[in-house]
């Protein structure tokens, strides 16, 4: 561990003397006044080389391995490991989570002194020794594999010492988009320095989060609600990854950007285009429609299962809109005979409050657009904004009879009906539509100014 101990002595002696000489220039003019600030300033130079020292090394201390080239002979001659290995670099710093070993002492040194006459070294025995050697607590390493056109770059994070693999993370790189990598590798890196969880998990692409929502059973609909939502039933759900939040415009100009597939308001031959159209829906709402953190709208159920599709064969999991018996059992906490994803308590338009939602009251809760994702209180599984904001788009075709024909388990409801159901009411809509078990729909290429989606992720049987 003596490296260790000489880069912290390093850090705290460059920090002494590059940050401080300011602090001693005014510790010198101050000094003529008082003995008193002098010390006062002597110690906080101290005290900020410390805490430096400290929080740099605190994070973990990892050596980035070549990661392996998979492809033709050509392919492999170009030395893409060792590329994408070297554009890793300045993507895991940006994260604030990693130090790096250097690279040059990596390949250039330890290899050729412990490793010189082995051709093929373990992945495992050589990152034991690099953290014998040099104190590396984790190693970063992956492949990068030639598919038709695509390149798809793995990447892994590995206990230095047991060899566990702590983190994961995949990305697929078509081919026009070789030459600009930065976007996918900095959500490699992303994902990689995320602390993940058995119920959180963060789809490093787009940068979607997403929540474990359990297995098990409810009693789907309200007999003291509308035609449509009874009667109350039970049905059985399986578990699934549930979209934490409403899929926003920044993650979905990422699916724009390659397919041209624009939302209402972008369309060039769009009446609603918010600069080229004549109608003012969608240009009225200013910041609340284009803000990078406000949920998208202005999208067809085409286009929010192409949206699920194109992650899909992005990343090789399965991603899909929910069906109406999954969104409704996520809104109520795992199926829980509550109103609302709070409770049962009235909506009220703030957001400082469990019962904040946003929806269409003139006297409590203004018209006058959406608000970023999450800027509602979560329900007790942490999935925000399932009450109020925008409309969902679920898988399910409308029938106000769907649920006489439910199964019991895992239940969705398809027909030839061109009407999908929509779920949680929305900031154009009244306060009866924010309630769990609410129903709405519209027709399957209908775009509007209040509705957009969330996702699930499948999980494998």
């Amino acid at each position: 561990m003596l490296p260790c101990t000489i880069q912290k002595l390093f850090i705290f002696i460059v920090t002494y003397y590059v940050i401080s000489p300011t602090l001693l220039i005014i510790m010198n003019i101050f000094s003529k006044f008082s003995t008193k600030i002098n010390t006062l300033c002597l110690a906080m130079i101290l005290l900020l080389s410390l805490t430096l020292s400290h929080t740099v090394m605190a994070r973990q201390y990892v050596a980035i391995l070549d990661f392996e080239a998979i492809g033709d002979e050509d392919f492999v001659k170009t030395q893409p490991g060792y590329g994408i290995a070297k554009m890793m670099v300045h993507p895991l710093l940006k994260t604030r989570q990693f130090r790096l070993f250097n690279r040059i002492i990596l390949r250039s040194k330890f290899d050729k002194q412990y490793f010189a006459n082995v051709q093929s070294p373990d992945e495992i025995e050589r990152a034991n020794k690099i953290a014998e050697v040099y104190g590396v607590t984790a190693i970063i390493t992956g492949s990068v594999e030639q598919v038709n056109n695509s390149l798809v770059i793995s990447g892994q994070l590995m206990d230095a010492k047991s060899g566990e693999i702590l983190q994961t993370a995949d990305v697929v790189c078509r081919n026009k988009e070789i030459d600009n990598l930065s976007q996918y590798l900095y959500a490699i890196a992303q994902a990689l320095s995320t602390q993940q969880t058995e119920s959180n998990w963060i789809e490093p692409v787009s940068n979607m989060a997403f929540v474990k929502v359990p297995k098990g059973c409810y009693q789907m609909g309200s007999n003291q609600g509308s035609q449509d939502q009874k009667p109350a039933h039970k049905v059985c759900i399986n578990s699934f990854w549930m979209g934490q939040y409403e899929v926003s415009v920044k993650q979905y100009q990422q699916f724009v950007q390659e397919t041209k597939r624009y939302p209402d308001w972008l369309d060039p031959d769009s009446f609603f285009n918010i600069s080229t159209g004549v109608m003012d829906a969608y240009k009225k709402l200013g910041i609340r429609l284009t803000g990078s953190d406000y949920p998208i709208v202005g999208i067809s159920f085409n286009d929010a299962t192409a949206f699920a599709q194109w992650l899909t064969d992005k990343t090789g999991q399965v991603f899909r809109l929910p069906t109406e018996a999954e969104w409704e059992y996520a809104c109520r906490n795992g199926g829980k005979t509550i109103k609302y994803p709070w409770g049962n308590q009235a909506p009220v338009c703030e957001q400082q409050v469990k019962n904040g939602a946003k929806f269409d009251d003139k006297d409590k809760c203004p018209d006058s657009g959406a608000e970023p994702v999450g800027s509602y209180a979560g329900n007790l599984l942490a999935i925000y904004d399932m009450s109020g904001n925008v409309w969902e788009w679920v898988q399910d075709h409308y029938e106000s009879s769907a649920y006489l024909s439910h199964a019991i388990d895992n239940p969705i409801h398809i027909t030839k009906q061109s009407q999908h159901v929509v779920r949680g009411g929305s900031w154009h809509f009244y306060q009866d539509r924010l309630s769990c078990y609410a129903r709405y729909y519209y027709d399957v290429k209908r775009k509007t100014n209040n509705l957009g989606f969330r996702l699930v992720r499948e999980i494998a049987d």
